[in-house]
């Protein structure tokens, strides 16, 4: 199977596991809300927040195992890749033994927890359950080595054939449970064997993909170790300053300015973040193949899949901006109704300011694989106090759209052009030149199907669901279309490569 073919067949296969995952929690959601009771409800959510931050444990552990997995594999060598796995899975069996000792410790303070709403006769049932998400944790941590072995093997297929039946199955049975009156601790104890159901069988799936684990030439290192942490590090950091805007601007918000508008921003920032979930499927395929060949030197093939795959993401986030700029308006009022149509002008800036920042996915999964990820965890500190500090001075002159406006300003310059940027600096190109490489393709591929959807709906505005379902997949699949057709036509290629030339001697000379 040639290169682009692995990439589009991994790719699906991972839109497919994310779509899995999304639908059974758009699903699964309200029905145990409703089955459950709010405050039941609301205790199963604290016990998976809970056990979610002691899964901060693992400190970027199984994204390494994913790394230096695909980058020893290209070097071809067994025993380093055996020994980061064995390593790995050393460290992780002591990160999920700590947390199962911190959540054995959290059911002590059951009572002060829940608060008052439970009885004292709920509170056994409370911490049984609290005590088996917590072994569920334990668990999973060092199983999770095995999503990093496939992850740096390029074995998406069988990653995502594993995630989506085990999805399906979590939401199915965690229904029936619900129904039957199974409660919390039935819900954790399913869990619990979901986890280790599904880490047997990506366990052996890893072990028939590497060859050097059966061959048991891994060993624990003082070497492997410190390449372990040396990455992990940083994407901890990183995912703990992505983080910080995401849940603290709502507070704010709702601090200066009340509580009621902090639904609006909610309703803009969760269909961003959908949008987001997609491409950054996407990005878990490139990483590992600019792994490979970071480690086999191929410096021109790196430029190459970073211009590739720049084109590919510039078009992805240019549709997923005109789908929110031309159908966000009807979207928003006939998914959460009329009153929330405050969020439209909140979701244009949001999508504007993640445009930038979506268009440069892969330039960070190249980033990512050659360990230089350090730039975009401090990247990510910086955006969090911008989007912080500037939301508190515009959200005085303009409300919530100013938080709103902060959030936008601060993820395209920190998240976007500063990956654009650091990335282009990485690999030794012009920043200029590949900013004119990768937008001219996406001016002329998608100018007609974005000129056609917003003739639509000036002639004919959305009226319903099945309005916006029609426009909505006619301009995503008119759009793939003309993606393709030029990657597939020789000639409109060469003559764009011509007057793109034209516009490089223009822009970049001095």
């Amino acid at each position: 199977m040639d290169e682009k073919r692995q990439v589009l067949r991994s790719l699906n296969w991972n839109w497919a596991g994310t779509l899995a995952d999304s639908v059974v929690a758009f699903l699964l959601c309200p029905y145990l809300l409703t089955h459950l009771g709010a405050t039941h409800y609301g205790a199963w959510v604290m016990i998976g927040s809970l056990t979610g931050y002691f899964g901060l444990l693992d400190l970027g552990i199984r994204g390494s195992v994913g790394r230096y997995v695909a980058f020893y594999r290209a070097r071809h060598d067994p025993q380093a890749t055996g020994e980061i796995v064995t390593t790995a899975f050393a460290l992780l069996s002591v990160a999920g033994l700590l947390g199962l000792v911190g959540t054995s410790v959290a059911t002590l303070w059951a009572g002060p927890l829940f608060g008052s709403e439970f009885a004292a006769a709920d509170l056994p049932s409370l911490r049984l359950a609290l005590l088996l998400a917590g072994l569920n944790l334990g668990l999973q941590l060092p199983l999770n080595v095995s999503e990093g072995v496939l992850w740096g093997c390029q074995r998406f297929d069988q990653l995502n054939a594993v995630r989506i039946p085990f999805d399906i199955a979590r939401g199915v049975l965690s229904a029936v449970v619900v129904f039957f009156d199974g409660g919390l601790v039935a819900l954790s104890a399913l869990a619990l064997a979901l986890t280790i159901l599904s880490g047997v069988v990506k366990t052996a799936l890893a072990f028939r993909c590497e060859p050097a684990l059966s061959r048991r030439r891994g060993r624990v290192s003082r070497e492997r170790m410190r390449e372990v942490f040396s990455f992990g590090i940083w994407s901890t950091v990183r995912s703990i300053t992505t983080m910080i805007p995401t849940r603290l601007t709502p507070l704010l918000v709702g601090a200066l300015l009340g509580v009621s508008l902090v639904a609006p921003l909610s309703i803009a920032a969760r269909l961003i973040a959908t949008a987001s979930a997609i491409l950054v499927a996407a990005t878990g395929v490139i990483t590992p193949i600019a792994t490979a060949l970071h480690a086999r030197e191929q410096h021109g093939r790196q430029q190459q899949l970073l211009l590739e795959g720049g084109k590919y993401s510039l078009a992805a986030a240019t549709v997923a901006l005109a789908l929110f700029l031309l159908l966000g308006r009807p979207l928003i009022q006939l998914w959460v109704g009329s009153e929330m149509a405050s969020a439209y002008p909140l979701l244009a800036w949001m999508a504007l300011g993640r445009w930038v920042s979506m268009s440069q996915v892969v330039t960070r999964g190249v980033i990512t694989a050659q360990a230089k990820h350090r730039a975009l965890a401090l990247s990510s500190l910086v955006q969090a106090l911008v989007t912080l500090g500037l939301g508190l001075v515009l959200i005085r002159t303009w409300g919530v759209l100013g938080m709103a406006v902060a959030i936008a300003l601060g993820d395209a310059v920190c998240e976007g052009l500063f990956s654009l940027v650091y990335g282009c600096r990485l690999l030794g190109m012009s920043a200029t030149r590949y900013a004119v490489r990768i937008a001219g393709a996406t001016v002329v591929t998608l100018a007609a199907p974005c000129g056609l959807l917003a003739t639509a709906v000036y002639w004919r505005p959305v009226s319903s669901w099945l309005d916006l379902i029609v426009y909505g997949a006619t301009f995503s699949v008119l759009s793939i279309a003309a993606v393709v057709w030029y990657n597939e036509h020789p000639r409109l290629s060469s003559l764009l490569r011509l007057n793109r030339r034209r516009a490089e001697e223009v822009l970049c000379t001095p």
